[in-house]
C-alpha cells in the first residue's frame, strides 16, 4: 500500500504544464486628420479680416489677406475663439457647414472691448459699475412724464428735458416722448424733483423696471429743480440701459465737455440695439440673446443713485433687486 501511494504521487508530479494561448494585439486605426476651412469677417459690412486669430485647444491659427485660414484636426469637433484687433472676441464651436465666422468691429474713437463691457455690460472697471449682467435696454418708445407743475415753476429745466429726449430719440431709433401724461404702449418714467433723495446721498435717482432683460418702466428723480446738460443727459443715458464706463462721454463719471453723447457711446448704442435683450458676454453661440432665446421670465428692479459737483458726475452707486 505505501509504495502504491508513492507511485501515484510521482506520476501526478510529472504533469506536463501547458500555458494559454497570447491574445491577439488589436489593431488601432488613428483618426483621420479632416481639413476645415473659415472666413473671418467684418458682421454688417462682410469685410474680409486679415491677421485675426482662431484659438483652439490644439493650436491657434491665423487669417490671410482675404481672411481665410485653414484648420486640420483629428478632432470632429471643436471650439474656437476668435480675435482680432478692434474688434469683440466671438467664441464659437465647429460644426457642419460652418465656414463664415462672423465678428463685430469697433470703429468709433475712444471704443474698445473694455469699454463695450462696462458700458454694455456693467463691467466694474467703471466706478461703482455693479459687475457684468446681461444686456437690459430699452425694447420700444419710452415716455418721460412730467408734472405740469414742473413745466411751470422751472421751464428752463423742462426745456432740458424735451431737448435730451430728443437727442435720446436721434440715437436710438425709438420715439421718445416727453410730456404730462404717457403714451400708451411705451415704457413709462415719470420724472419727479424729491428733496430727500439728497439724505441718502444722491442728487438724482433712475429706476429700472426689468421683464425679461427689457426696460419696461421705472422713474427719475432729481434732488434740485435747477438741472444742466450733463446730469440730464447722463440720466438719460440710463434710462435706455447705458451703464457706466472710461472711455470720453456722457457716461463716464467724471466727463468734460462737450455735453453730447460720445462717438463710443452712439456705436455701443448701436452694438446694444442690434442684440437682443438677454445677450451675455462673452459674445457666443451660447450667449442668450444672440442665437438662443432667453429663458429668463422673472422681474427685476434696479435702482441707480448718482451724485454729482459742478465739475461732473463723481459718484454713483448701482443697486439691484430682485422680484
Amino acid at each position: 500500500m505505501v509504495v502504491l501511494a508513492m507511485a501515484f504521487f510521482s506520476s501526478a508530479c510529472d504533469e506536463t504544464q501547458t500555458s494559454p494561448s497570447p491574445l491577439p494585439t488589436p489593431t488601432v486605426t488613428p483618426p483621420a486628420e479632416a481639413e476645415y476651412t473659415f472666413w473671418v469677417l467684418e458682421r454688417g459690412s462682410n469685410q474680409p479680416i486679415s491677421g485675426a486669430t482662431l484659438s483652439t485647444s490644439f493650436g491657434q491659427f491665423q487669417t490671410d489677406e482675404s481672411g481665410k485660414v485653414i484648420i486640420r484636426s483629428t478632432t470632429g469637433g471643436f471650439q474656437i475663439t476668435v480675435t482680432a484687433e478692434s474688434c469683440l472676441p466671438f467664441v464659437t464651436a465647429q460644426r457642419t457647414a460652418l465656414t463664415n465666422l462672423l465678428i463685430y468691429c469697433l470703429h468709433a474713437a475712444g471704443n474698445s472691448e473694455l469699454t463695450v463691457r462696462q458700458a454694455v455690460f456693467g463691467d466694474i472697471g467703471a466706478d461703482f459699475n455693479p459687475g457684468l449682467h446681461p444686456l437690459y435696454r430699452l425694447d420700444g418708445p419710452v415716455s418721460i412724464v412730467l408734472e405740469q407743475r414742473f413745466i411751470e415753476e422751472w421751464p428752463n429745466s423742462a426745456s432740458l428735458i424735451y431737448t435730451w429726449a430728443q437727442k435720446l430719440q436721434n440715437q436710438i431709433g425709438f420715439q421718445v416722448y416727453a410730456s404730462t401724461s404717457a403714451v400708451p404702449g411705451t415704457a413709462v418714467f415719470p420724472l419727479r424733483i424729491d428733496q430727500t433723495i439728497e439724505d441718502k446721498g444722491f442728487d438724482a435717482i433712475v429706476t429700472w423696471d426689468i421683464i425679461n432683460y427689457r426696460i419696461v418702466g421705472g422713474g427719475i428723480a432729481f434732488s434740485r429743480s435747477q438741472l444742466y446738460d450733463l446730469v440730464v443727459g447722463h440720466e438719460f443715458g440710463h434710462v435706455f440701459g447705458l451703464s457706466h464706463h472710461n472711455a470720453p462721454g456722457l457716461l463716464n463719471l467724471r466727463a468734460t465737455p462737450p455735453w453730447e453723447y460720445s462717438a463710443n457711446e452712439v456705436e455701443n448704442i448701436k452694438l446694444m440695439l442690434t442684440w437682443k435683450p438677454g445677450t451675455t458676454w462673452p459674445l457666443s453661440d451660447a450667449s442668450s440673446g444672440i442665437l438662443t432665446r432667453s429663458r429668463f421670465s422673472g422681474k427685476q428692479m434696479v435702482t441707480i443713485g448718482c451724485r454729482q459737483t459742478s465739475r461732473g458726475i463723481v459718484d454713483e452707486v448701482m443697486t439691484y433687486s430682485h422680484k
